[in-house]
C-alpha cells in the first residue's frame, strides 16, 4: 500500500542546500508605484501528484499523464518595509498548453529553527481553489500552492509544449492600488517530458 501512494504522489524539493536552487529575482509588470517589485521568489520550490517526474535546476519535469493533477509550491518573500495584501498567484500559460491551471491556495510561511519539514511537504487533491487574501508585514514569506491539471487525453496530442516559465503575482497596498508583478520561475518551470506516447484510455 505504501509503495502504491509512493506511486503515486512523488514529492520533490529544489532547496538552496540540497538541490542547489538559486534565488530568483523578479521584473515588474504592468504595475504602479514604487513597489512594482515587491516580491522575490525564495530559494525553494517543490512539486507534488501523479505527473510529477523529477525537479532540479533546468526545472519540474512532467510526464503526460491525461487528467492528472499536481501542485507547484513557491515561497515568496515581500521584501519591502510595508505591509501589502497577496491577492493571488497565477502562473503564465499559453493558451493551447498541456496544463491549466485550477487554482492557487495561499498561506503564511513561519520560520523556524531548524529548519521545518512540514514546511516543505504537499498534499493534494491538487484541485480547483480560489485563493483568500493575506495581509504580509514586511520582509516576511508567504507559501503559493499552484494547482494544475495536465489537459485530456484528445487535448493533449497536440497541446503546446511549450515549458511554462513566468508566473504573476497581484497585491495591493494600504493605499489600494494594485499591481501586478512578474517573476520568473526558473527551476520551478514546468516541463513536459517524454511527450512521444501518450497512454490514454478507451
Amino acid at each position: 500500500m505504501r509503495t502504491s501512494f509512493l506511486g503515486i504522489l512523488l514529492l520533490v524539493c529544489v532547496v538552496s542546500a540540497g538541490c542547489g536552487a538559486a534565488v530568483q529575482q523578479a521584473a515588474p509588470v504592468a504595475s504602479r508605484g514604487d513597489v512594482g517589485t515587491a516580491f522575490v521568489e525564495r530559494n525553494a520550490t517543490q512539486a507534488a501528484g501523479s505527473p510529477v517526474l523529477a525537479a532540479g535546476k533546468a526545472g519540474v519535469s512532467l510526464r503526460p499523464v491525461p487528467g492528472g493533477t499536481f501542485g507547484l509550491l513557491l515561497l515568496l518573500k515581500n521584501q519591502t518595509h510595508r505591509q501589502l495584501v497577496l491577492e493571488d498567484v497565477r502562473a503564465v500559460v499559453p493558451r493551447g498548453s498541456f496544463v491549466r491551471q485550477l487554482g492557487t491556495h495561499l498561506a503564511p510561511f513561519f520560520q523556524c529553527h531548524p529548519y521545518c519539514s512540514r514546511h516543505v511537504v504537499m498534499s493534494g487533491p491538487f484541485g480547483a481553489e480560489r485563493p483568500a487574501t493575506l495581509h504580509m508585514h514586511p520582509q516576511r514569506s508567504v507559501q503559493a500552492q499552484l494547482n494544475f491539471a495536465v489537459v485530456g487525453c484528445s487535448a493533449l496530442h497536440t497541446a503546446l509544449r511549450t515549458p511554462i516559465t513566468r508566473a504573476v503575482v497581484v497585491y495591493r497596498d494600504t493605499r489600494g492600488t494594485v499591481f501586478h508583478q512578474t517573476i520568473a520561475l526558473d527551476s520551478a518551470q514546468l516541463a513536459l517530458h517524454s511527450p512521444g506516447t501518450i497512454a490514454c484510455r478507451a
